[in-house]
């Protein structure tokens, strides 16, 4: 009898289990830096924003992602109202109620990066849509938009690896350009209705993670300072050698975005619809096109709070560019073999040279830093700087502690070379200076040891 009754208690309780959290992954934050379970998670991305828009594009970007994850490039972007490369609206006009049919392949999305332990930006609002291009817009009052957040943030709770962001690009002017009679309904570009959304979120699932932002960096200063903005998720337009996205980071960084990671999930935005051959066919990346997405890349290498999304508009979002579609890496980026796989590589060799040892002073081999997930205080670092450690090392805890970022020490220059690329640290002039500094130091105590020992 005893068991008869306990037996109905337990599948209650593993009935329960189940749904708290579809799948076994979990991201959240730990300051700057995202965690997997409770691990240190080092997220590059790439946007894939039209993936939902129809079963084919579903199925190809998940056919795509094992691909994807042996290069460490783990986190993919979508939005649920889609990006130039296909939009549409699938809520209702409410906002009460989605799509079946769009839910079912947002999920597939999520599970299959649940089953290889990554993770899935989902977005909500798209700008077209809202503005109502091709009479795509379904929702029809800011109530609408409201509750379809809520929709949205309820239909998505019981997934723990995926990240909401509010609106694509919310300072685009494609917001207020209305098409086919419409009228703007919701103020994306108010910075505060985009925190108001980010409120609703968190009313419905504490626990979810929530971000925005756009091109415009004024608007990302004040929605990153949000208490109730978790990560700052922003764009960037095409590129100034001189402000790329560490050059960004460092400027939100200084104007008091801190305490949480940075994300740029589209790089370099329209500007990519470039890279076409003579033909006009995508993939084709001129040498100075592979420089410029490599610098993003080292950029995020040498700074830990900030991730960084691989981003083509005539690849993968292809009608934007008079292209389909495409998600698969194939070639190298040459008119022979068109491609993004040369960004990926790049990815992989960054992330394999942060190894976690440090050489000392007088090894033949280049020093190479490990991103720290772990924090050290002043005195920590105080003590262990200046007690009997190498230059190398004092250097390594000072990076560690995240009082001076990497960057002030080395830049990662990189080169081509028969199509692939490669990366070295060089050292600054601010380097230069601390380590003679760190050699007299160095020099100093051994002659007090000398000192101590007769």
């Amino acid at each position: 009898m005893r068991q008869r009754t306990l037996l109905p208690i337990a599948i209650i309780f593993l009935g329960f289990l189940q749904l708290t959290v579809s799948g076994s992954n979990v991201i959240n934050v730990d300051g700057d830096r995202f965690q997997m379970n409770g691990k240190p998670y080092d997220m590059w991305g790439i946007r894939v924003a039209s993936a939902s828009q129809s079963q084919e594009l579903t199925d190809e970007l998940i056919a795509n992602l094992d691909d994807y994850k042996s290069y460490g490039v783990n986190t993919v972007a979508v939005f649920i109202q889609g990006s130039s490369g296909g939009f549409s609206d699938p809520f209702s006009t409410d906002g009460k109620s989605i799509d079946a049919g769009h839910l079912t392949r947002i999920r597939q999305i999520i599970e299959a990066c649940d089953d290889r332990r990554m993770v899935a930006i989902i977005g909500i609002f798209y700008q077209r849509t809202m503005a109502n291009y091709n009479k795509a817009r379904r929702l029809a009052s800011a109530n609408a938009v409201v509750e379809a957040v809520r929709t949205t943030t309820r239909a998505l709770k019981l997934h723990g690896n995926i990240i909401l962001n509010i609106a694509n690009e919310q300072n685009s002017a494609k917001y207020d350009q209305m098409r086919g009679g419409a009228s703007r309904i919701y103020d994306f570009r108010d910075l505060q209705k985009i925190i108001d959304l980010c409120r609703v979120v968190r009313s419905e699932d504490a626990n979810r993670l929530i971000g925005g932002g756009g091109y415009h960096d004024e608007n990302n200063i004040v929605i990153g300072r949000s208490a109730d903005v978790d990560i700052l998720l922003f764009d960037s337009l095409g590129p100034d050698k001189d402000h790329q996205s560490g050059w960004h980071y460092d400027l939100y960084l200084a104007n008091g975005v801190r305490g949480k990671p940075m994300v740029n999930v589209e790089m370099f935005g329209g500007w990519t619809a470039r890279f076409v051959d003579s033909n006009g066919e995508g993939g084709y990346y001129p040498q100075s096109g592979k420089l410029a997405h490599c610098k993003e890349v080292d950029d995020a290498a040498i700074r830990p709070g900030l991730s960084v999304f691989f981003h083509s508009n005539a690849w993968c979002q292809g009608p934007s560019a008079g292209q389909p579609v495409r998600y698969d890496l194939a070639g190298d980026g040459t008119s022979t073999s068109p491609g993004i796989r040369w960004y990926f590589e790049h990815v992989r060799r960054s992330i394999e040279n942060d190894k976690p040892e440090i050489i000392g002073v007088g090894s033949s081999q280049s020093p190479r830093f490990v991103r720290r997930s772990f924090p050290v205080s002043l005195s920590q670092m105080t003590v262990r700087t200046f007690i009997r450690w190498s230059p190398w090392q004092s250097v390594q805890t000072i990076l560690a502690g995240s009082l001076w970022p990497r960057s002030r020490f080395f830049h990662r220059a990189t080169t081509f070379s028969g199509g692939t690329s490669s990366s070295s640290w060089q050292p600054s002039h601010v380097a230069s200076g601390f380590f003679a500094f760190c050699s007299i130091q160095r020099a100093m105590i051994f002659l007090a040891e000398m000192s101590w020992a007769s």
